[in-house]
C-alpha cells in the first residue's frame, strides 16, 4: 500500500464529487460574467461610437446598381465633404466581353436633393465635363463628381442646415443624423434618363 494512501468512506466520497461539482459551477458563472462583462464593454463603445458618428445609421452611401447601355452605373458619396459641395463617386462597371468608351457624346446632367417625403429643395441643370475614357471588358472605373450642397435658406423647413444639423434619438442612447434624398441624373438625346439615388445628409 503506498504511503499516504486513504480509503475515502462513501460519506467522504459523495462530499468529494459535490465539491468538485460547486468548483465547476463557481468556474462556469465565472465564464458566464466574464463573457456578459465583455458584451457590455462592447455595446458601450459601439453606442459611443454611433454618438460621435451619427452618419453610419443612415442608410446606405451607394445606389442601386442602373443599367445604361452596356455599362452598370452607380453612385456613392464621400465620407468627407465641405459645407459648399458633396463629393461623389460614379462608378462605371463594363460587364460585357469587349471595351466601350463612357460617356456617350451629347449627356446631359442633372442633381437634385430632395427630403425623405420627396419634396424638392433643389433641382438644377449640371454643367459638367466628363473626360471620355475607355473601359476594357470586364473592368470598372470611377469618376469624381462634386454636387452642391442644398442652400439653408430653403421655405422647406427639413431642407435647411439647423433642421439637418439635428439628431434624432435611435435605440438605446444613439444618435441619427436627419437625411435629404441626393439625386444624380444623366440623360441623353435620345430621352433616355437614370436617376441615381442616395439617402444622405450634406451637413453631418
Amino acid at each position: 500500500m503506498a504511503k499516504g494512501y486513504h480509503s475515502r468512506s462513501p460519506e467522504e466520497f459523495k462530499e468529494y464529487l459535490q465539491n468538485l461539482q460547486n468548483t465547476k459551477r463557481k468556474k462556469n458563472w465565472k465564464q458566464i460574467v466574464i463573457f456578459i462583462d465583455i458584451i457590455l464593454l462592447m455595446l458601450i463603445f459601439y453606442f459611443v461610437y454611433q454618438n460621435i458618428n451619427p452618419g453610419i445609421l443612415n442608410s446606405s452611401t451607394r445606389s442601386d446598381f442602373v443599367t445604361w447601355n452596356q455599362a452598370k452605373l452607380s453612385l456613392s458619396v464621400s465620407q468627407y465633404n465641405t459645407s459648399a459641395n458633396t463629393l461623389t463617386y460614379l462608378l462605371v462597371e463594363n460587364p460585357t466581353n469587349t471595351s466601350f468608351e463612357f460617356p456617350e457624346p451629347n449627356l446631359e446632367y442633372s442633381y437634385y436633393w430632395k427630403t425623405e417625403k420627396r419634396e424638392t429643395c433643389k433641382f438644377s441643370q449640371y454643367k459638367i465635363e466628363i473626360t471620355k475614357r475607355n473601359i476594357p471588358a470586364h473592368t470598372s472605373t470611377v469618376i469624381e463628381i462634386p454636387i452642391p450642397s442644398p442652400e439653408s435658406n430653403s421655405k422647406i423647413p427639413e431642407c435647411n442646415k439647423e433642421y439637418l444639423a439635428k439628431k434624432s434619438k435611435f435605440g438605446i442612447g444613439a444618435l441619427k443624423s436627419k437625411i435629404l434624398l441626393l439625386g444624380f441624373i444623366i440623360k441623353d438625346p435620345k430621352e433616355q434618363e437614370i436617376v441615381l439615388e442616395i439617402p444622405w445628409n450634406p451637413y453631418r
